[in-house]
């Protein structure tokens, strides 16, 4: 049985799954499918090698037919996982509160306690479970009589979210101390923590270091959220504004190339969109304004306009130019590869507005 791979019971009377199953951890395949099956042990969490299970037809609880339903092995292993790790901690909190917390109270006093404790935390997953465990003798009251599950849910979720809180604030203090090595941690603890009070976007978090050198642009001691914000706001309009620029030059240098055909206004904004949707970066569209002469068809080809041929034929000899130079910088390989990269993604990579991807 221990070397088990596939189990087939399907078609049967069959009402429980036998919790011996749960000892076969190669099983890679379980049908059940037109049995009596109501619910599944959650034993069966200790299956990691369960990739196939069908339970088509049974007469399942809604809570195993709402995740049967999902057809995802991982988040069934998830919800089985869940159960087993409440069985497990409602153990383990039984022998904390028995052995050190009150030795003396009748053992199915305290096991009544628990049940109706674990009855208000059926929302709480591993971690505040294992939080719990660990932290009875915060959690719990001195007298066993003045226990209120309540109570402890409410002290046990406070924990559980200052925890959380701790965690984040440290990524962000790496974060800092990564770029500012010369920073004191006290002064990097304070702005990082608040950062975390103010910020709650993480993608916003993202910005402030991706765009750095015009965020952090005094020293940390005298930086707040409330400035990194300000400064990302600013650093934001001045980049729409000067892609707003970028593209105003590109329709003037597409009207003064053919300056003798005096070309339609709307055929200037048509062609000059067509380059801006095609080669996207404003670092792209400012250096193609300076070359377009070498990649701008003829006059009597303009009917026959493609701007991502062009785009293509203009971002094929940057990557190029990029490449040579990597080279004769004595770059490696792998950042003349990252460098072409950027360039086909469109940017030009030393240009810090090329991650700019709203631009």
């Amino acid at each position: 049985m221990a070397n088990l791979q596939q189990l087939w019971l399907n078609d049967n009377p069959l009402r429980e799954v036998p919790i011996e199953i749960s000892q076969c951890h190669k099983l890679k395949e379980l049908d059940l499918k037109n049995t009596f099956i109501i619910t599944l042990p959650r034993e069966l969490a200790n299956l990691t090698s369960l990739l196939y299970l069908n339970l088509d037809n049974c007469p399942m609880k809604d809570s195993l037919k709402t995740v049967y339903d999902g057809g995802n092995m991982v988040t069934i292993h998830s919800d089985l996982r869940r159960k087993e790790d409440r069985k497990l901690y409602k153990e383990k909190v039984f022998d904390t509160l028995t052995e050190w917390i009150y030795p003396s109270q009748p053992k199915e006093e305290v096991f009544e306690k628990i049940e109706q404790l674990f009855a208000h935390l059926k929302d709480c997953n591993t971690e505040m479970l294992k939080k719990l465990q660990r932290n009875c003798q915060m959690l719990f009251p001195v007298k066993f009589a003045d226990i209120d599950p309540e109570t402890i849910r409410t002290r046990l979720f406070k924990l559980y979210e200052e925890g959380i809180a701790r965690e984040d604030i440290a990524q962000i203090v790496l974060r800092l101390k990564s770029h500012f090595l010369d920073e004191s941690l006290e002064v990097i603890v304070n702005l990082a923590s608040d950062i975390f009070k103010r910020v709650k976007d993480q993608n916003t978090i993202d910005e402030f270091f991706r765009y750095k050198s015009h965020i952090f642009n005094a020293p940390l001691a005298e930086l707040s959220a409330r400035q990194l914000l300000a400064n990302l706001d600013a650093y934001k309009a001045f980049k729409r504004q000067e892609r707003i620029e970028m593209i105003a030059k590109l329709k003037e240098s597409i009207d003064s190339l053919y300056a003798d055909e005096k070309i339609k206004e709307e055929k200037l904004v048509e062609y000059t969109e067509g380059l801006v949707r095609e080669l996207k970066r404003t670092s792209l569209i400012a250096e193609f304004s300076k070359q377009l002469r070498g990649y701008m068809p003829k006059y009597n080809e303009l009917k026959h306009f493609n701007p991502a041929k062009i785009a293509a034929e203009f971002i094929a000899y940057v990557a190029q130019q990029q490449v040579a130079a990597a080279a004769q910088n004595g770059m490696s390989m792998r950042s003349q590869t990252k460098a072409v990269k950027m360039v086909k993604e469109g940017g030009l990579s030393g240009n810090p507005s090329n991650t700019m991807t709203f631009y």
